[in-house]
């Protein structure tokens, strides 16, 4: 089955819709309505739109995905970094998002993160257990410096 492309009203529609539900940046209605078959012209002047009415801020979206991010999935600010430039959203945006965040929760959970790892791992006290446990905090997008000096405080 083909499915024709949306007209522009109709897509517009659809995304003011999207957009009462749940927060979402340009990068991804843009995705969504050109996947959908509208022109990339029309899909810019559908964002417009949609940012005039304050349906669509990248800043917002920036600012409550970090949060979100890191006080429900334990993400590093690398991690979060990397998320929103794929999302597509402006560098100025990201960093202002990644300034925002709190630096006791974001310690915090990195903490909890460490206490987690140490406790399901036997080695954990072996220089190859904490190098997996380095590995991990890592992988999960915080910043070497910060899981070295807070994974030496755990003895």
């Amino acid at each position: 089955m083909i499915r024709r492309p949306l007209d522009p009203v109709a897509a517009l529609a659809q995304m003011r819709d999207l957009c009462n539900r749940a927060e979402h940046c340009s990068g991804e209605i843009r995705k969504k309505l050109i996947n959908k078959g509208i022109s990339r012209g029309d899909a810019e002047r559908i964002i417009e739109r949609l940012q005039d009415e304050r349906l669509i801020d990248d800043a917002r979206f920036a600012r409550m995905f970090a949060r979100d991010k890191v006080e429900y999935a334990g993400w590093g600010k690398f991690k979060i970094q990397m998320a929103l430039r794929v999302k597509q959203v402006s560098d100025a945006d990201i960093r202002e998002a990644l300034d925002e965040i709190d630096n006791d929760v974001y310690i915090k959970r990195l903490h909890d993160l460490l206490t987690r790892k140490i406790a399901s791992m036997a080695d954990a006290a072996t220089y190859e257990g904490r190098a997996k446990i380095f590995r991990y905090a890592v992988s999960r997008g915080f910043e070497p410096a910060i899981v070295s000096r807070l994974l030496h405080t755990f003895s």
